[in-house]
């Protein structure tokens, strides 16, 4: 089964495949990476660091997990498995830290300390790093043994410190060892087998792990096979829910036997010769004549090797059973472990690839939440605007109550300053016995003292001063409420993206294979919330203020000129009717009535002149500015909400790229 072979086949189809990956599961696995590290998702160095991590697991060979209790001979065996005596044993269990044990081209050791340094040193080093007693234990992370061995070619073999550990973290160690090998050999003496110690740590730990653990009854060597095949029985059917298998060994039948084997003792030769060839070559030049003792020795070596009966080790190695355990290793544990690898890979990416997703929604979310301020201010501001306009509507109409009543004082004013005066005329008798006699009559006209009336006008504490003062005092009132009502618009917009701001402008992400920079974005965007989202409002806030205060100043100043103007105009049309009446009186007085104003009629003439030259635009251009701002508001409303909606989609495209490659993983 070719394993991600639909996600090649249509990521080929999609994106522009700048690099080529071999076939198999490995390239498979290289092109997810390949993908999820696509600058377009800034991808983190742990994403990178996770990544390699799954390609470097494709490549690694099974781990298969030593464990057994103390003294049960897990060293011994594996120095079988290796067929040198490498690992150290002994009464006191000195296995305190994981040994990884893994193909090499020579025999060597790195210790990996916890501060994340590591050296290389040999292997005769090894028992110093992996006694227990030892003070300096406590500084190294884990050991890794490398070994030229076929062998570790497929598999990797992990010595773990026990679940019978005398040190809880090491039995914690070995637990979490357990959970990701893809195989387990359990080791047990076989006079140990069965017994209750064993059968609490294996219910505590073992229940998990039966499709891919095998059992080891150690030292065989010790016992009849009727003992031996009545223990097996016994462990086979006490624990049958916690092994596939249980097998007899003799690790050490299985050591003296490989590890004095014909193979390996023309290997030995071979790297001891090289070894001495080397410092040879160091110490006397290149000159053949020198290290040809050196040769014959080696040869002489050789020929003794291939002499050598090697019968007792083969039934060294037949008694051992160590066969059956490779057997099992290579027929049961690698097949197994090799899918179940595949699966969990695949599964890791998924879950990878589900963690970023999280991730990119998040920070959608935070997006979602100033979505909603904004909203949720527009409805609130289309309702106080409403409310806004209205308001200031019939304000302004009541002010035009006070020019009513200002026009009324200048009324009483100018009606109040109307004297009558006595004069006389000399006019012609009535009838023809008095024709051409003329007699005196009196008659009264009225008149104005214009220059007491301008003084008595324009006096600081006039009533008409006042009137005005408190006019103004009214104008300004409302131009303060209008100011305030806008202001409290905004004040409620800015405190809600302020909290935004606040909540956000410091976040990180959760999880560490997320990217870095879009947070980093992110907190840019928030820190940036003035710039980006409030200065448009803001901008236009001041505007409008200054447009409506300039608005109300100019009506202020024009209104007093506007009303002297009518004053004066009244007056002087006054003075000219009351003297066109009199010329006229003068000349017919039975005719022509002299002009007295009524108080009415003195009303209706200042009103009318007023009202014709009044700029009366006040009320409608304040309604115009206040519309014009909840327009200019909506269409910020709108911008801004296209904005961080393209900010979303820009996200959302992430998204939907990594749910095309979850999909078809």
């Amino acid at each position: 089964m070719k394993v991600l072979e639909k996600f090649v086949n249509e990521f080929k189809q999609n994106q522009k495949e700048e690099q080529h990956f071999e076939l198999g599961f490995l390239g498979d696995v290289k092109r997810v990476a390949n993908a999820l590290l696509d600058e377009k998702f800034l991808p983190s160095q742990e994403l990178r660091t996770a990544l390699n991590k799954q390609i470097r697991r494709v490549e690694y060979p099974i781990e298969i997990a030593i464990v057994g209790q103390f003294s049960s001979g897990k060293s011994t065996f594996l120095n079988a498995l290796l067929s040198k005596d490498i690992l150290p044993t002994g009464i006191t269990p000195v296995t305190s830290k994981v040994t990884y044990i893994n193909f090499g081209e020579r025999y060597e050791m790195k210790v990996t300390y916890v501060s994340g340094k590591s050296v290389f040193l040999p292997i005769t080093e090894m028992e110093s790093y992996l006694d227990q007693r030892k003070s300096t234990i406590k500084d190294i992370k884990y050991l890794t043994l490398y070994a030229p061995l076929d062998l570790l070619r497929s598999i990797s073999l992990v010595d773990t410190p026990g679940l019978n550990s005398q040190s809880q973290s090491d039995t914690e160690t070995t637990n979490r060892v357990l959970q990701h090998v893809g195989g387990i050999i359990w080791l047990s003496l076989i006079d140990n087998a069965g017994k209750h110690s064993e059968a609490i740590t294996l219910e505590e730990y073992m229940k998990s792990f039966k499709e891919k653990t095998i059992c080891l009854l150690n030292q065989k060597d010790k016992y009849s096979p009727e003992q031996i095949a009545q223990t097996k029985a016994y462990v086979e059917e006490k624990f049958s829910h916690y092994f596939t298998q249980v097998t007899p060994i003799s690790a050490k039948l299985a050591l003296e036997g490989r590890a004095h084997r014909k193979e390996k003792l023309l290997e030995k030769e071979k790297q001891n010769f090289l070894e001495l060839l080397e410092q040879f070559i160091r110490r006397n030049g290149e000159n053949k004549d020198n290290y040809l003792n050196l040769f014959n020795e080696h040869q002489k070596n050789i020929v003794e090797v291939n002499s050598k009966d090697y019968s007792l080790e083969d039934e060294k190695l037949k008694a051992s059973n160590i066969n059956e355990v490779l057997k099992f290793i290579k027929e049961d544990i690698l097949p197994s472990a090799k899918e179940k690898k595949k699966l969990a890979i695949i599964y890791t990416l998924q879950n990878m690839i589900a963690a970023l997703i999280e991730q990119y929604e998040s920070i959608i979310e935070v997006y979602n939440q100033l979505l909603l301020i904004l909203e949720n201010t527009e409805e609130a501001s289309h309702t106080a605007f409403k409310d806004l306009v209205d308001t200031s509507t019939s304000d302004l109409s009541n002010i035009e109550e006070d020019y009513n009543e200002i026009i009324e004082d200048l009324s009483y004013l100018l009606y109040g300053h109307i004297q009558k005066k006595e004069q006389a005329l000399y006019v012609e008798k009535e009838g023809f016995m008095h024709k051409g006699l003329y007699e005196k009559k009196s008659y009264s006209h009225p008149t104005i003292d214009k220059e007491k009336l301008d003084k008595e006008l324009l006096a600081k504490e006039s009533p008409l001063n006042h009137r005005l003062l408190v006019h103004v005092d009214n104008m300004k009132l409302i131009e303060s409420q209008i100011e305030s009502g806008n202001k409290q618009l905004f004040k409620k917009l800015y405190s809600s993206v302020k909290k935004w701001q606040m909540s956000y402008m410091l976040i990180k992400k959760k999880r560490d294979i997320a990217s870095g920079m879009e947070f980093s974005h992110l907190r840019l965007f928030a820190a940036q919330i003035d710039e980006n989202i409030m200065k448009q409002y803001k901008e236009e806030l001041y505007k409008t203020r200054n447009s409506i205060s300039l608005q109300f100043e100019k009506h202020n100043s024009k209104f007093k000129y506007e009303l002297i103007v009518a004053f004066r105009t009244s007056l002087n049309t006054l003075e000219n009717k009351i003297e066109n009446s009199v010329l006229l009186h003068q000349k017919e007085p039975t005719k022509f009535p002299i002009y007295f104003p009524k108080k009415d009629e003195i009303s209706m003439l200042v009103k009318e002149v007023f009202d014709a030259n009044h700029d009366a635009s006040l009320k409608h251009d304040i309604q115009i500015k206040l519309h014009h701002l909840k327009d200019t508001n909506r269409r910020i409303y709108k911008d801004n909400m296209d904005y961080i909606g393209k900010r979303q989609n820009v996200i959302r495209d992430k998204i939907s790229a990594l749910t095309a490659i979850a999909k078809i993983t």
